[in-house]
């Protein structure tokens, strides 16, 4: 659907795909199929609890693996382990020389590594602040530097049918960003 095409003779063409494309929705699965086959030949143990986490031990040290959709983020328990990662990755999918350095962002996420002191801080202020400038009009915008809690004191009412169409207010979507934060 949505590509049509046919023969000379006027005959519909139908287009047998062989393999995915990235943004279909079978794509993540099919990523998240060849990510995990690879890591565990790679001798990686999926984790029981949460099924995109992979660890491997062995003489050398320990290396720990997340996917998550396209995107791969691991910690190791010697920096020449990383190197090693990197290098077995590369033999089944393509990689980026600049890739597997430090996480500066990640789901919406800055990223903020102290190695020494042996910290990690998270902060979503940049997600937080483009969703409120995507939903909330200037007034509220400014308004909402004096609110000293974000939650309404009284019930919602509940509505039988949409009095705001969806392509002004996507409910849902703002409804799921807000989750994610």
């Amino acid at each position: 659907q949505g590509y049509e095409t046919t023969t000379e003779t006027g005959e519909e063409q139908v287009l047998e795909l062989s393999q995915a494309l990235y943004g279909l929705k079978q794509s993540s699965a099919a990523f998240s199929d060849a990510i995990r086959a690879h890591l565990i030949s790679l001798n990686f143990e999926p984790m029981v609890g949460d099924p995109c986490l992979f660890k491997r031990v062995d003489e050398r040290g320990t290396t720990i693996v997340c996917t998550y959709i396209d995107d791969i983020t691991f910690c190791v328990s010697d920096p020449s382990l990383a190197e090693t990662l990197m290098k077995e990755l590369r033999t089944r999918f393509v990689i980026d020389e600049d890739e597997g350095g430090p996480i500066d962002y990640l789901l919406g996420m800055a990223v903020n590594q102290d190695r020494d002191a042996g910290t990690v801080h998270l902060n979503m202020e940049m997600a937080i602040t483009k969703l409120c400038k995507t939903i909330l009009t200037k007034e509220e915008l400014v308004r909402s530097s004096t609110v000293r809690s974000p939650m309404l004191v009284t019930p919602l009412k509940i509505q039988q049918e949409r009095t705001v169409p969806l392509e002004v207010f996507d409910y849902l979507s703002v409804v799921g960003c807000l989750l994610h934060v």
